[in-house]
């Protein structure tokens, strides 16, 4: 076992211990290199308790009750750390998350200004000739080709498809066998 394992299952097992009634514990045989490496866990929490500053006996001295408040104290800042570790991913995760969105954008803006030049034209035209075209779309269309160099070499285009739409984008797909795909954006004026 290594001793982040070891110093986890000796913190827990002391907890869980002081959890129940003081029963006394069945007479085992346990073998010398057990208690040694029950003995340097405890050991190894009591540093870690104490480097963080509290003030404890000598570890030889300390009794029941200071192996539970320093078990307790350890088990916390684990879970501390954990909850960090899990804080440093999530904000690493958005991060990548926030930089494929700004590439995608540099893709995406030249899109959503030619549909701005085409409403700007379509609003000039008369209406009697609006009428028989229909409404102006209200959605730009961006195909997925030219955002697969983004999510780097060596990926289907299924695969660009499925990181699309982890970043919350609607992708969409022509009728048609094979059509290519497009990431739908809606049309805005600026």
């Amino acid at each position: 076992m290594s001793l982040s394992t070891t110093t986890t299952l000796i913190a827990s097992t002391i907890a869980t211990v002081s959890d129940v009634s003081a029963k006394p514990l069945p007479s085992r045989t346990v073998s010398e290199e057990v208690v040694s490496e029950v003995r340097g866990g405890l050991h190894t929490l009591y540093e870690m308790v104490k480097h963080m500053g509290e003030a404890l006996p000598a570890f030889e001295k300390c009794g029941e009750k200071e192996l539970e408040r320093i078990a307790y104290r350890a088990l916390s800042v684990m879970k501390a750390e954990a909850k960090y570790q899990q804080d440093v991913a999530r904000q690493a995760k958005e991060a990548k998350r926030l930089a494929y969105r700004a590439k995608l954008q540099s893709v995406f803006a030249p899109h959503m200004e030619t549909a701005r030049q085409e409403k700007t034209a379509y609003d000039g035209l008369p209406a009697s000739l609006k009428s028989k075209l229909g409404a102006f779309p209200t959605e730009v269309k961006v195909p997925v080709s030219e955002m697969m160099s983004i999510f780097g070499e060596g990926l289907t285009t299924e695969q660009v498809v499925d990181n699309l739409g982890s970043l919350d984008l609607k992708v969409g797909r022509g009728k048609e066998k094979n059509a290519p795909y497009y990431v739908i954006l809606p049309f805005t004026t600026g």
